[in-house]
């Protein structure tokens, strides 16, 4: 059964942060000053099936964001309203950790403490650099210590855990039904402008070669994926200079609309399986050269469903989950006494 909040939600969280903040400070020690000061006026804010959650534990929560709120806040007042935001957020997810931690309990399921030893390790080394002093430093100015903070990790890891249990049970098959219904009812968001699936394989002049250089080098690599002597993928991890190289030159699907007016032309005459002939192209940096191999096109109209039916089955499957998320933690906040102070 739960209890809610006044409407000055957590109206706590905005103690101690300053009219004004000491020009001599860091920004950091600014935050970390405003944000945990006035330590004694530390209070609960809510009682989660006996699982008390406090200002300090939601100041923990928050103080990694405090510099992206400050930087792009204006005036305090903007502060103190984003930051009252990113308070309310950080109570409700210390809520719903509790609750998922207490029904992972309640399942009779066990957690390997050994795991939980090695969580610990691995954030001191990836946070820290390895070094404990500095993870303890870091507890101390946070009012923590090490047994409480290994406490909180096992409670997320069984927040996590239950959580994954939750949508692995709403995980399941869409029917190919379902799917029609869906693409039927959202016909108008599968309406596509002419659009190609292609790879490309992108050449310029490096600091040794000339211009001549590198058109001889794409006329070759033309001749010989035409040949059979290479293939256009192998072509384009060797020698192609741009971001797609590592994915052997493919980009996916674009619209036309969204390619250079230079290159359109040759995906439209080439042939789906083609290699187009080497595209010249004139820039303020100077001059590329590209191939560009055409998988398929499609006219503007509407994508057929066998195009878009994975997509569908994604998001009903998303949708899924979260009503099937939803209705547990709805569950689990009638099943356990909760209260917000």
């Amino acid at each position: 059964m739960t209890t809610f909040p006044p409407k000055a939600l957590f109206a706590a969280a905005l103690l101690a942060v300053p009219a004004a903040l000491p020009a001599q400070e860091s920004r950091e020690e600014q935050m970390l000053r405003a944000v945990f000061a006035d330590r004694a006026r530390d209070g609960i804010l809510a009682n989660i099936n006996g699982e008390i959650i406090t200002v300090s534990d939601m100041r923990r929560e928050t103080q990694r964001y405090i510099p992206e709120i400050r930087r792009s806040s204006g005036t305090l007042e903007e502060f103190r309203e984003k930051y009252a935001q990113l308070t309310n957020g950080a109570v409700q997810s210390l809520a719903d950790t509790h609750l998922l931690a207490s029904a992972f309990d309640d399942s009779g399921a066990v957690m390997d403490e050994n795991f939980i030893d090695q969580r610990i390790n691995d954030i001191i080394e990836q946070d820290f650099g390895g070094d404990r002093a500095r993870y303890l430093q870091w507890l101390r100015r946070t009012g923590s210590n090490p047994l409480a903070d290994r406490r909180r990790m096992l409670e997320r890891i069984k927040a996590s855990s239950w959580d994954e249990h939750i949508v692995k049970s709403a995980l399941g098959d869409v029917s190919p039904e379902k799917v029609r219904k869906e693409y039927e009812a959202r016909i108008d968001e599968f309406r596509s402008d002419a659009a190609v699936e292609y790879a490309q394989i992108v050449l310029f002049a490096g600091a040794s070669e000339t211009d001549r250089d590198v058109a001889e080098l794409a006329a070759r690599l033309r001749r010989e994926i035409s040949e059979g002597k290479t293939d256009f993928e192998t072509a384009a991890k060797t020698h192609s200079r741009d971001d797609y190289r590592a994915a052997g030159g493919y980009v996916g699907w674009k619209p036309l609309t969204d390619l250079s007016e230079q290159i359109v032309p040759a995906l439209r005459e080439t042939e789906d399986g083609g290699v187009s002939e080497v595209v010249e192209l004139d820039t303020p940096n100077g001059k590329f050269y590209v191939l560009l191999k055409r998988i398929a096109f499609r006219e503007a109209g509407v994508i057929p469903l066998k195009d878009v039916r994975e997509q569908i089955e994604n998001r009903l499957r998303s949708e899924h989950v979260r009503r099937v998320r939803e209705e547990k933690m709805a569950e689990l906040r009638d099943e356990y006494h909760i209260r917000y102070y």
